[in-house]
């Protein structure tokens, strides 16, 4: 069986240590202070209000959207693998923090894989312009202190 895939991602440096960008990242209640496409975002299953950990469930509301999604790896301060699952389209990220000077460099990835792939090709300049724009506001929320 065919199995479509693609992939975009955007990479950032952010003037702050790793360990500081980390911590703020995994606070997914808090993902809709600093991410404008989320109006809401919680744990259902296995995660709690300051961990984030393999096998946990989680629930995002974009717009009129309601994605499911579960944590699938984490090495802390590192990276992180997590996947949300829609009936035509299964995306994956990744969050990679590595050590730079003065602060570090964030990479998000954004893999697609089933029938719509198509549609995303199509839409392949939004996407890259939705992640950096994700970076930007992890960046400025991270800054802000």
């Amino acid at each position: 069986m065919i199995n479509p895939q693609s992939q975009v991602s955007a990479e950032l440096y952010i003037q702050a240590a790793r360990a500081a960008v980390w911590q703020k990242f995994i606070r997914l209640p808090e993902w809709p202070d600093w991410q404008p496409a989320v109006q809401a975002a919680q744990w259902t299953d296995g995660g709690t209000a300051g961990g984030w950990q393999e096998g946990a469930h989680f629930q995002i509301t974009q717009g009129q959207q309601v994605l499911h999604g579960v944590i699938r790896m984490v090495a802390t301060e590192s990276v992180t693998v997590w996947e949300v699952m829609d009936p035509a389209l299964n995306a994956v990220y990744a969050l990679h923090c590595t050590d730079q000077l003065g602060g570090c460099k964030v990479t998000l990835r954004y893999t697609v894989n089933g029938m719509r792939v198509l549609l995303f090709w199509l839409q392949r300049g939004r996407r890259q312009r939705q992640l950096s724009a994700t970076l930007e506001a992890l960046k400025a929320h991270v800054e802000r202190r």
